[in-house]
């Protein structure tokens, strides 16, 4: 389902397990930056999504080992405080997984 004019917001395994749901839709304030709408999802999904999101050690800065897409582009860590989000983009996290043995 498509909520026009709102950014779509899709989770993934631990990220959509923390917030309870896999796909949000959020409206926007004028000049949010990605860095504004991970702090505001934090906020409104809960301790637990937090802590999959967002460094133990510094409350602002995301964890390693999450990954982020805009508009199916990667962005990089240090390009979320300047990445400029409008309507209708869809955002991705996504936890890293490691494989090994």
């Amino acid at each position: 389902m498509i909520a026009s004019g709102k950014a779509r917001i899709r989770l993934f395994g631990a990220m959509a397990d923390a917030a309870g749901k896999r796909e949000d839709f959020v409206e926007l304030p004028l000049g949010a930056t990605l860095h504004s709408l991970l702090l505001m999802l934090a906020d409104a999904y809960g301790e637990a999504f937090r802590g999959e999101l967002m460094d133990g050690f510094d409350p602002n800065a995301l964890r390693d080992d999450v990954m982020l897409t805009v508009n199916g582009k990667i962005i990089r860590h240090e390009r979320v405080s300047d990445t400029s989000l409008s309507r209708d983009d869809e955002i991705g996290l996504f936890p890293v997984f490691v494989a090994g043995g």
